[in-house]
C-alpha cells in the first residue's frame, strides 16, 4: 500500500479526489475535482503532470488504446470529454443533454466493448447510456 498527496492547491496536493484510473504505461490519473483538473502520477506517486483542459473532472475511464474519457460535472456546459491519455488532447464532447446545474450532472464515467458510453449522474440517481454510431 501507498499513499501519497496533501490537501492543497499545488502540484500533487488535491482539493477532492473524486475517481482513479491507470493507463497503458501504468500512470496513475486522479480526477481532483476540487481544483479542476487531472493530475498524472507514475507507480511510485511521483507527479508528472496535471491537465486542465479536460474541465471539472468527476470521473475518469481509460480504455486500452489509452483513449481518456472524463466526467466533467460543470453543471451548464457538463458531460464526457473525451481525448488522449497519451498527449492530453481533447478530441470530443458528448454534452449532458439535462445540464441543469440544480438537477445535477454527470459523476462517473465508463464505456463497453462496443464504444457505448454510460454515465452516473446525481442527483437524479440515473445511469444513461449513450449509443457508438
Amino acid at each position: 500500500m501507498k499513499a501519497w498527496g496533501t490537501k492543497g492547491t499545488g502540484p500533487g496536493e488535491f482539493g477532492e479526489l473524486n475517481s482513479i484510473a491507470m493507463d497503458s504505461k501504468e500512470r496513475i490519473f486522479v480526477a481532483d475535482r476540487g481544483n479542476n483538473r487531472i493530475q498524472i502520477f507514475d507507480k511510485d506517486g511521483n507527479f508528472i503532470a496535471q491537465w486542465a483542459q479536460f474541465g471539472r473532472p468527476s470521473g475518469l475511464y481509460i480504455d486500452n488504446k489509452d483513449n481518456l474519457y472524463v466526467a466533467d460535472n460543470t453543471g451548464v456546459t457538463g458531460g464526457i470529454r473525451i481525448g488522449s491519455a497519451r498527449e492530453g488532447s481533447v478530441s470530443g464532447f458528448v454534452p449532458d443533454a439535462d445540464s441543469d446545474p440544480k438537477r445535477g450532472a454527470d459523476e462517473d464515467v465508463a464505456v463497453d466493448s462496443q464504444g457505448n458510453l454510460y454515465t452516473a449522474e446525481t442527483p437524479r440517481r440515473s445511469v444513461k447510456k449513450f449509443v457508438k454510431k
